[in-house]
């Protein structure tokens, strides 16, 4: 078997990432800074030849694949699918983080909120405060969520074990941080990867090892 290796990408900057509410599963096009520093991915990555390239089923993900894929020689099919889709937040969608940041606080407390925040399972913890405070069961868990993304990935690994090689993923911020974090705790630098950064897991024989987080166009 052969050594898979995932270049991990956030889609670049959103309207909503602008102008700092909470996205998830809400379509948002991309700013003029988002597409630039897509632009700037793609510069950096021109060189790696991708056996396939996947999305989520989100617009912004295949919007940002456009642009990093503009200097490759090759033209690629993307191939959407839903298990790389950000986490669902339910009726908490598009929410001002100013408005919601009072709302968790009032919910579970200052010290429980800075806790989530700065703690040793900080994405777990927050995931789960606001899947219990969307109060719907619309939400994901974090569970829910995090065992999406690893079997999405591990089905693709699996399809290119025996050849290897190199498959980009545009993905987003909180499910690919997430799964990061599951693999090995506290490596991200900052609360969620960055937009239009890339991180590269390498995958052999059902298991993810970490080369390298947050690197930027």
């Amino acid at each position: 078997m052969k050594t898979v290796h995932f270049y991990l990408v956030r889609h670049g900057q959103t309207r909503l990432n602008r102008l700092k509410r909470l996205q998830g599963v809400t379509n948002s096009r991309l700013t003029h800074k988002g597409r630039e520093a897509a632009r700037n991915l793609g510069t950096q990555l021109k060189d790696v030849y991708f056996e396939a390239v996947y999305t989520s089923d989100l617009k912004r993900t295949q919007d940002t694949a456009d642009f990093i894929l503009e200097k490759h020689d090759s033209s690629f099919e993307f191939q959407p699918l839903r298990g790389l889709r950000e986490v669902d937040f339910g009726r908490l969608e598009e929410m001002k983080n100013k408005d919601l940041i009072p709302m968790l606080v009032k919910k579970f407390g200052f010290f429980k909120v800075s806790q989530a925040v700065l703690g040793h399972n900080r994405f777990r913890n927050l995931v789960n405060m606001f899947a219990e405070l969307e109060g719907t069961s619309q939400a994901e868990t974090y569970d829910k969520m995090t065992s999406r993304i690893i079997d999405t990935l591990t089905d693709i690994g699996n399809q290119y074990q025996t050849q290897g090689g190199n498959i980009l993923i545009v993905s987003h911020g909180l499910v690919l941080s997430s799964f990061i974090d599951s693999l090995e705790k506290n490596q991200l630098p900052t609360m969620l990867l960055k937009n239009a950064s890339v991180s590269n897991v390498d995958f052999k024989k059902g298991k993810f090892t970490i080369v390298k987080i947050n690197q930027k166009g």
